[in-house]
């Protein structure tokens, strides 16, 4: 019933070619393989221990993320030793690993425990019969090369893992393909009866006065065994039968869950408790749990297809005013829950209801979850795919479509449980072999809608985001279709003093799902990763600026607006200048 994490900053790792760790025994206990061992820090990413160690140059600095594109390539092998208290002896122990990306082989005292693949898919292992009690244990993770993958200029219908895609190089992300232990890691003392599954859904009446809490649980435990769900200070229970039980608490008058700047997001929080046969605590789970009803209605005087996008929340209509949401960093696996929780905080004073999870990026960590909830931001939450430019259609290769529905399962089981969660979505960007947004007829996108219909009935589903009718947000489509932009995407830069004006004064979409105006980076990070000498000329004729954003460098417009600038600090100042007012006008 508790924890013991194997997190931290004691771990050692080490490159290798091929097959050499086994050739060196690099991975068991006693090995020989001593020299060129480098301490490591998990959760992480294989980059940012290398840089850590000083091994690899600061890959954010001017060009140097070129000189570490062969990390990928490599083997890299993770290890720690631990004990274990000698009283968890006769308890049931389950190694867990809650993220690893991509794909390893893991070991436990040089003994084999199996195969992960999947960054968005947890692996456990019953360690009962394998731990020691009188001397340390050896953990060690054998992170494989990192699967080839397209990066943002090729081909979605290539794509064949369920993997940050933006890493493999993106308009915003040199190409830093991403490995590591980049989620947590840790032991699960329990008894012999353990809880799987738990899925709340509450369902409240017309006037909001009286809410039923469900609790579907599903348990490894016997027949008979007693589980207890506690919210506050009510508690109800049940019998596990057949390995599920299913808990209903009546509630009245809860306190509900409000969105950012409508009231309180407030969240209960819940205890679920599971006996053995002999009434004995064997397993528990702790989470918070936010009720509140989210429907989306029909806009008014629309087109009759159109896809409904008015939100409601409790009953209110909500403006969903946000921001598409990106990795942090692209060394993601580090923690930085510093960072996280300044940017949500930013967002949550900036108005902020709901967050896109866009689909070239990350089904993020729990933490990400819990705090949009805390800041009552409501996620649309994307599955990891995009487009590529040259096609962006879905995959139709059926051993991925059954790879990514089975992943689906266990990502949308992990996820439901979250206060903040509204939407699922199939990814970012996906079109059919004309061009068109793809709709629920695609083959992948049908399969993954039936999953999240299963198993998350009370979320929203979306195919694609945009979801159409048309793709683009432009004078064309809205001159000739102004009744087909329902949700749309585009443009990413600013379009000019006029034609910028122009084009969001005509605007008659139902909702803007991307868009964006182009800026130079603040001061400090410009001074921090560009030598002196090379800030100007701030335009793609600067080599360091073509590799690092050539999509997004706006220095001509800046120079047509402005005329004239030769300094530096002119041109950040200016460029930002237009990105704000931009952003703000459209």
């Amino acid at each position: 019933m508790n924890r013991i994490y194997l997190d931290g900053n004691d771990w050692m790792f080490k490159e290798f070619v091929g097959l050499d760790w086994v050739w060196r025994n690099s991975e068991k206990p006693n090995t020989k393989d001593v020299r060129w061992w480098y301490k490591a820090t998990v959760p992480g990413s294989v980059l940012h221990d290398l840089w850590q160690a000083g091994k690899v140059p600061d890959p954010h600095y001017e060009l140097n993320s070129k000189l570490v594109e062969w990390v990928p390539e490599r083997t890299w092998v993770y290890k720690k030793s631990f004990s274990v208290p000698e009283k968890l002896s006769g308890k049931k122990i389950t190694l867990c690993f809650e993220g690893i990306d991509y794909s390893a082989s893991i070991f436990l005292n040089g003994k084999p425990l199996g195969k992960q693949e999947g960054e968005f898919i947890p692996w456990e292992v019953d360690v009962t019969d394998m731990l020691l009690y009188h001397e340390d244990n050896l953990l060690s993770v054998v992170i494989d090369p990192a699967p080839f993958e397209q990066p943002q200029v090729g081909k979605t219908s290539l794509v064949r893992t369920h993997k940050t895609r933006m890493n493999y190089w993106w308009d915003f992300c040199p190409r830093m393909i991403h490995q590591g232990i980049w989620d947590s890691v840790y032991l699960k003392i329990t008894g012999q009866a353990v809880l799987q599954e738990v899925y709340l859904s509450a369902k409240l009446n017309t006037d909001y006065t009286n809410a039923a809490l469900t609790a579907e649980v599903e348990a490894e435990a016997e027949d008979g065994c007693e589980i207890v769900m506690k919210v506050q200070e009510q508690t109800v229970t049940g019998k596990i039968h057949r390995r599920k039980a299913k808990l209903i608490l009546a509630m009245d008058h809860p306190k509900l869950w409000q969105p950012n700047g409508y009231g309180e997001p407030y969240q209960y929080h819940v205890t679920f408790v599971l006996k053995d046969r002999a009434g004995e605590p064997s397993d528990k789970k702790e989470l918070k749990y936010g009720i509140r009803e989210i429907t989306f209605e029909k806009n008014e005087r629309c087109n009759p297809n159109a896809t409904p996008f008015v939100l409601k929340v409790n009953g209110r209509k909500i403006y969903i005013n946000g921001y598409n949401w990106v990795p942090i960093d692209a060394m993601y696996g580090v923690e930085r829950p510093e960072k996280l929780n300044r940017l949500i905080k930013l967002a949550k004073n900036a108005h902020t209801i709901m967050f896109r999870v866009w689909g070239g990026g990350l089904i993020e960590k729990d933490a990400f979850y819990e705090a949009c909830a805390e800041n009552g931001i409501l996620i649309w939450q994307e599955f990891i795919q995009s487009s590529s430019g040259i096609d962006n259609k879905p995959p139709e290769d059926p051993s991925f479509i059954h790879r990514l529905a089975a992943q689906a399962e266990i990502i949308v089981k992990r996820k439901r449980n979250h206060t903040a969660l509204a939407i699922w979505c199939g990814g970012n960007e996906l079109s059919d072999w004309e061009g068109n947004p793809v709709d629920n007829s695609d083959l992948l996108i049908r399969k993954l809608k039936e999953v999240v219909e299963r198993l998350d009935p009370q979320r929203r589903w979306l195919p694609s985001s945009p979801s159409g009718g048309v793709f683009n947000n432009s004078v064309k489509n809205i001159m000739e279709q102004p009744d087909m932009l329902w949700d749309v995407h585009g443009p990413w830069e600013h379009q000019g003093l006029q034609k910028h004006c122009e084009l969001y004064n005509m605007g008659t979409s139902l909702l803007h799902s991307e868009f964006g105006v182009e800026g130079m980076t603040n001061k400090n990070t410009l001074e921090k990763t560009i030598a002196k000498e090379h800030l100007l000329p701030a335009s793609k004729e600067n080599e360091i600026y073509f590799h690092r954003g050539a999509w997004w460098t706006n220095e001509p417009l800046v120079q047509e607006m402005f005329g004239g600038l030769d300094a530096i600090d002119q041109i950040r100042t200016a460029s930002q200048y237009m990105q704000y007012e931009g952003l703000k006008y459209a």
